[in-house]
């Protein structure tokens, strides 16, 4: 996130002095991969905690992976 939110920042600057050039949307995601004991594992793939307009949210989880 640090990445994409710099990328945002220096946009942001260029365009305050002058530059024309497009700020990148912020759309952050998580992803969690636990490992659930054994050879059990789950993942969550979401960005629901981070509401975007007109835009479908990411909404995945899974359990019972082999690892």
């Amino acid at each position: 996130m640090a990445i994409k939110q710099a990328d945002i920042v220096s946009a942001t600057i260029l365009n305050d002095v002058g530059e024309e050039v497009e700020i990148p949307e912020y759309r952050p995601e998580v992803l969690c991969i636990m490992k659930m004991g054994g050879k059990e594992a789950g993942a969550v793939w979401t960005d629901i905690a981070f509401p975007h307009e007109n835009k479908e949210n990411i909404d995945a989880v899974w359990h019972g992976m082999q690892i």
